[in-house]
């Protein structure tokens, strides 16, 4: 978890953002500039960390970003979409789902 805690996941907040007027500024604005997970957008909560890194047994803090990110932008519940995610591991892990339901893709846990 350390991969992923708040220090690690700290590096990557370009900003912290408000609502118009308000002195609180919860939102931050997080950026992966480089590699196969760049991208940037706001949000990172703490149910982040368990939603996309313990959830799915993911360690790698930009690919955890991402998939919030993304998440956010197409106007889906990080939390529920993570659980989906989880339970597609799971149903793969059990033989429920194969590589021929997913289009090749291998659906194991931190993948």
């Amino acid at each position: 978890m350390k991969k992923v805690a708040g220090d690690t996941i700290k590096q990557y907040r370009e900003k912290i953002l408000a609502c118009y007027g308000c002195p609180v500024g919860c939102m931050p604005w997080m950026n992966v500039p480089d590699g196969p997970y760049s991208i940037e957008g706001e949000g990172w909560w703490n149910n982040s960390s368990n939603s996309f890194c313990t959830r799915v047994d993911c360690s790698n803090p930009e690919a955890a970003i991402k998939a919030h990110l993304l998440t956010n932008q197409l106007g889906l519940d990080g939390d529920n979409a993570s659980v989906v995610i989880a339970w597609a591991f799971e149903a793969y892990e059990k033989g429920l789902l194969t590589t021929d339901d997913t289009d090749g893709l291998e659906l194991t846990w931190g993948n």
